[in-house]
């Protein structure tokens, strides 16, 4: 197999592992009435998925990966406004003390905020695929489920799945830039193989954290740490932002 080839391959089932990620974060969501992504993180994704699908679409030379990489981001990005919504919906109920004026403007602000932060990276850096951009948010989204499992006290809005899919899938994008960076602005980089790295030494704890605290939940009755009483549920379904 070309080195070329192995890219496309190695991309496209990262593809598919990200896609299966952002639809178990959807169904995490709904079935627990909460976000499932991190929400910094997921301001970062939408901002990006909505740059590199409608501002600047793949630039691969060979015209059939551009193809395929424009669709999968119009996909992922479909998605992430979902899973966005999610965090409008029920976010608020993460932060009790903050009023839903108050979270809609901080919502609103970390959103664009993130917005002019990925689209300015790709300038600074010249990245035509918005790999660094990519490759941090990313590892911000590492950081931020372990920081959500904790801040939650528990597996609330999460579940083994996404953690498994999540480190495929960017294990074997990171792998597809080490073997044939798709662009010479990634050659010689420094910066991009210590983001490899690191997210897939914070994955790896998030994996083991979750398949932990699973275990201990499976061997216990009553609901997740953190979940909210089934009881109360009727009138935390009124709840509008």
């Amino acid at each position: 197999m070309q080195v070329a080839s192995l890219y496309a391959a190695l991309q496209t089932v990262g593809a598919l592992c990200w896609t299966v990620t952002y639809v178990l974060a959807i169904r995490q969501g709904f079935r627990e009435k909460v976000y499932a992504i991190p929400i910094a993180a997921l301001w970062a994704n939408w901002s990006w998925e909505f740059i590199y699908t409608f501002l600047r679409p793949p630039a691969h030379e060979d015209p059939q990966l551009a193809a395929v990489n424009l669709v999968c981001n119009a996909v992922w990005f479909l998605l992430n406004c979902v899973i966005l919504w999610t965090a409008v919906r029920y976010g608020r109920r993460q932060f009790p003390g903050v009023s839903v004026p108050v979270y809609a403007f901080f919502f609103a602000a970390g959103l664009a905020t993130a917005f002019g932060v990925v689209y300015t990276l790709g300038d600074e850096f010249r990245d035509p695929f918005g790999a660094r951009a990519a490759f941090g948010m990313n590892l911000l989204m590492s950081v931020g489920f372990l920081m959500m499992f904790h801040a939650r006290r528990g597996l609330l809005g999460q579940s083994l799945g996404i953690a498994v899919f999540k480190f495929l899938g960017t294990s074997l994008a990171s792998v597809a830039f080490v073997v044939h960076p798709p662009h010479p602005n990634y050659e010689g980089s420094t910066l991009l193989p210590l983001l490899y790295a690191v997210i897939l030494l914070f994955d790896l704890i998030y994996i083991g954290t979750v398949f932990r605290a699973r275990s201990r939940e499976r061997g216990q009755e009553g609901p997740r740490p953190g979940s909210p009483d089934p009881a109360a549920a009727p009138e935390a379904t009124k709840e509008r932002i």
